[in-house]
C-alpha cells in the first residue's frame, strides 16, 4: 500500500534477524567480484557479493539464514574464506542482478560497439541503452575501484587519452 518504501522495510527486517542491511543503491559495486558468482546461484538464492577484504566476503541477499545459499556461493571462493551476510532487499539484489550480469560493462567491447554501431539489449526496462551512456558508467566505476581522485581527457589527434590520478 506504499505506506513505507521498501529501504524502511529491509533495515526493519534486517533489524528483526539481527544483522546489518544494506543499501545496494548506495554501494560502490566490483564487477569482477559479483561475476564470480554464477548468474544461475545469483538469480536461484538472490545473492551476490560485495566486498572481499582479509578472507571476509560481505554478500547481500534477502534470506542471511540460507545456509544452502551460503555453501554455493563459497563454492566459488577459497575454503579459508569468512562469509558476512548483509540483508538486501529482493527488488534491488535483482536489480544489480540484471545489471551486472547483463549489462556489458567492458569498456573495449563497449569502444567496439560504438565504432560499429551494434546495438546491444541491456536486460533492462528501458531495452537499448547508449553504449556512449555505459562507456561513461564504466569510466566512473574504474575509477572508483582505482580510488581516483580526478578523471583526466587528453584529447591527441587520433585517440583520446584517459588518465586517473590516483594518490596525487
Amino acid at each position: 500500500l506504499n505506506f513505507i518504501t521498501d529501504t524502511i522495510l529491509s533495515q526493519i527486517l534486517a533489524e528483526t534477524s539481527g544483522v546489518k542491511s544494506v543499501d545496494l543503491r548506495e554501494t560502490v559495486l566490483d564487477q569482477e567480484l559479483i561475476r564470480k558468482i554464477p548468474k544461475n546461484i545469483a538469480v536461484q538464492y538472490k545473492i551476490i557479493a560485495l566486498s572481499l577484504e582479509n578472507d571476509e566476503l560481505s554478500i547481500a541477499t534477502s534470506d542471511v539464514y540460507n545456509v544452502i545459499a551460503l555453501d554455493q556461493v563459497k563454492r566459488h571462493f577459497h575454503k579459508n574464506i569468512k562469509m558476512i551476510p548483509l540483508f538486501a532487499n529482493d527488488f534491488q539484489i535483482t536489480e544489480i542482478i540484471d545489471q551486472y550480469y547483463d549489462y556489458e560493462m567492458d569498456m573495449s567491447k563497449i569502444i567496439r560497439e560504438i565504432e560499429t554501431g551494434d546495438a546491444t539489449y541491456t536486460g533492462t526496462e528501458e531495452g537499448y541503452v547508449n553504449p556512449t551512456v555505459r562507456l561513461v558508467d564504466s569510466i566512473l566505476v574504474d575509477a572508483v575501484k582505482l580510488g581516483a581522485s580526478d578523471i583526466h581527457f587528453e584529447p591527441e589527434s587520433e585517440f583520446v587519452r584517459l588518465r586517473y590520478r590516483v594518490d596525487g
